[in-house]
């Protein structure tokens, strides 16, 4: 199976060179982050990332409409305008997350 493909369209297909670029660049982003356990049950989590459409964000107390972080909201991922995103872990047997925030991508 070829990386590039052409439909009779002249369509290109590249779905797994992409496959394979997004899992090198989640690795990178990975590298140096140290294993965690969960914090609650103290099993070990899966590391990945949180996505949003837009900015994620901490608060205290629900906003009516959500727009933008506001005043001591902690800002969880950078605003940019592809895929806001923050290098978190998983528990699944707590179904908890931890989202690190210091070093946004």
């Amino acid at each position: 199976m070829s990386i590039i493909e052409y439909s009779s369209s002249g369509i290109m297909r590249v779905t797994l060179a992409v496959n394979v670029i997004a899992l090198v660049e989640n690795l990178f982003l990975l590298k140096g982050k140290l294993p965690m356990n969960c914090p609650y049950c103290n099993r070990p989590m899966i590391p990945g990332f949180i996505q949003a459409r837009s900015e994620v964000y901490f608060t205290q107390s629900p906003h009516k409409i959500l727009f933008a972080a506001k005043g001591n909201d902690v800002v969880l991922t950078k605003k940019n305008n592809t895929a806001p995103t923050a290098v978190a872990w998983h528990c699944e047997n707590c179904k908890r997350v931890v989202v690190e925030y210091g070093d946004m991508i």
